[in-house]
């Protein structure tokens, strides 16, 4: 036997470990350089991309954190990360694009804890391809970076269960676990839709374990620790609302429990369709679950698990409030469902470098194919924000629809969302009339369908109360673009009439003379109207406008031809 022939099994296993770590590198590099450009992407999207209603809302509570005026602890526990916001430079749409920056990072340590409970179902390679799917996953790649609770919900849920799923139970690991769940629970209480992906990975952890009783002790201990959270981190933030936290929070719960089912089957099916079309490569995935279910090679404790991390495929089924930004929140469980058959199915056919160039194709194509559209809207609500304080340089009060003006006391602490207007009229209190008497509102920001046909008098479905709806259109005029400003136009005759005024200011006499309150005011003339009704009197021989502000200047520039606010959509 020769000395060749001894060596050469050493010599051939040495090549082979060799290559499998050259294949290793080969695999960081590409996943590194595609998790890259998907980001790159995302982040030039969220620089660019509109500011939506849900983000300037948000925003609004954080200042009303900051003025003390917020009114619920659950579900805003984010006000207080985000605190520092309105500190920042520029106005309120650089600040939430700063804050989009932060909820791209979360979005990125989301995937890397699909990728980590993804291991426990499959090799490195397949999980780093689903961490990869989610990044380049349709509504994503467009709502994964924006100004919600979403992006920082989904983090925290999907640490708490790499946490569960992976690692030692340690004190640490127990303290940790529970804190982080009892966070997203504050941030949002739609994180009870991970409960059965939870118990799915609980009931794996415990199976798979050598001693079951110690892990299950252990496991307790997090929900005891979560429990114990919860309480205090509620108290603690509870400090810094308003009104009574507990009653608030029940009111909360109540609201959100009675909007779940309230549309009825599929209440959001165009955007579920847009999703599938979005993201070809996660609904391929989910077919070949279901296709090659029972062929794939899993444990049953593992498929038990799959079939809990599946459930959120229900959740569009009936939640009432399943848009597009909630797949970010939504997808990921699902993700680590489909690891296996990445695996087993996908992979085995097609080339991993293949399946990457695919997702990075997706994603980058979602993320700047509307580039020229939302640059376009951006610009108009910089615009529409920069000509609102060009006319009211000093802080006023106003009504829009969600808190355009972000450094400015808006009028009501609601959203006029589908879910606020729900709530607002099952009260029954003339909110916006409320409003006006307690404060002075020179503008009105017409940035929704809503407010726009009710202060135009247009409306074809009664949104508001009768008798707000009136209040509005008696008191404000169009002004410029969106924007309403107080005042009313007083129509040509001789019959006397009584004008009923909520703003109280100086007001400039546009177009003729006037005689109110038996005192003639010629054009150009200034007025004070107290909070009151005044008689207007003598013949007027032309309309007269009544116009807030002494001779309030309307801006010579048109307003951008865009949108008042970003589509939740991705195609118009």
């Amino acid at each position: 036997m020769s000395a060749n022939d001894v060596t050469s099994p050493d010599k051939s296993r040495s090549v082979t470990a060799a290559d499998n770590l050259e294949s290793d590198r080969a695999l960081v590099v590409i996943v590194l350089y595609a998790a890259a450009i998907l980001v790159a992407g995302q982040t030039f999207s969220a620089l660019n991309r509109g500011i939506n209603w849900d983000e300037f809302h948000h925003y609004d509570l954080v200042t009303q954190l900051i003025d003390g005026t917020l009114r619920y602890s659950l579900q805003s526990l984010f006000t207080q990360i985000f605190r520092w916001m309105p500190n920042l430079p520029g106005d309120v749409i650089d600040h939430i694009r700063v804050a989009r920056l932060v909820m791209l990072l979360c979005q990125v340590g989301t995937a890397a804890a699909i990728f980590g409970v993804a291991r426990k179902f499959c090799a490195p390679k397949a999980a780093a391809l689903i961490a990869l799917a989610y990044l380049s996953g349709g509504y994503v790649v467009l709502h994964g970076g924006s100004f919600r609770y979403d992006p920082l919900a989904a983090f925290l849920l999907m640490s708490t269960m790499w946490f569960v799923a992976c690692r030692p139970l340690t004190a640490a690991t127990i303290l940790l676990t529970g804190t982080l769940a009892a966070l997203a629970m504050m941030i949002t209480i739609k994180s009870v839709f991970y409960a059965p992906a939870f118990a799915g990975i609980i009931w794996l952890r415990v199976q798979e374990a050598e001693h079951k009783g110690p892990i299950a002790i252990r496991i307790a201990s997090c929900f005891v620790v979560f429990f114990a959270a919860f309480c205090l981190i509620f108290y603690w933030h509870s400090g810094y609302v308003a009104s009574s936290a507990v009653q608030a929070g029940i009111g909360t719960v109540k609201s959100a429990s009675g909007i779940v089912f309230s549309q009825g089957f599929l209440p959001m099916a165009r955007a579920l369709k847009f999703q599938l079309a979005m993201a070809p490569h996660i609904t391929a995935l989910v077919v070949l679950t279901a296709w090659k279910w029972s062929s794939l090679k899993a444990s049953a404790s593992q498929k038990i698990a799959m079939l809990a991390l599946l459930t959120p495929l229900l959740i569009p089924l009936f939640y009432r409030n399943s848009f597009e930004y909630f797949y970010v929140f939504m997808l990921p469980p699902v993700l680590v469902a489909l690891a296996p058959a990445a695996e087993q199915v996908v992979l085995p056919r097609v080339r991993f470098a293949i399946c990457v160039a695919l997702m990075v194709s997706i994603g980058t194509i979602i993320a700047t194919i509307r580039a020229p559209i939302d640059r376009k809207i951006r610009a108009a609500q910089q615009q529409t924000i920069a000509v609102a304080h060009q006319l009211f340089p000093q802080p006023i009060t106003y009504f829009d629809f969600s808190g355009y003006l972000g450094d400015y006391d808006r009028a009501l602490p609601f959203m006029l969302s589908g879910w606020g207007l729900k709530g607002y009229r099952e009260r029954g209190h003339t909110a916006f009339i409320n409003a006006m008497k307690r404060k002075t509102i020179p503008l009105l920001i017409a940035n929704h369908g809503y407010l726009l046909t009710e202060v135009s008098g247009q409306a074809q479905v009664e949104y508001f109360i009768p008798e707000d709806a009136q209040a509005l259109r008696e008191n404000y005029i169009h002004h410029w673009g969106m924007l309403w400003v107080a005042g009313r136009v007083v129509p040509t005759g001789d019959m006397p009439l009584e004008i009923h005024n909520r703003v109280p200011g100086a007001y400039t006499v546009e177009g003729g003379s006037i005689r109110i309150d038996g005192k003639l005011y010629d054009a150009g003339d200034l007025v004070t109207l107290s909070r009151s009704v005044h008689a207007i009197d003598g013949n007027r021989k032309r309309e007269v406008t009544l116009r807030w502000g002494n001779n309030l200047e309307i801006p010579d520039e048109e307003m951008i031809k865009a949108g008042p606010f970003q589509p939740l959509w991705f195609f118009p």
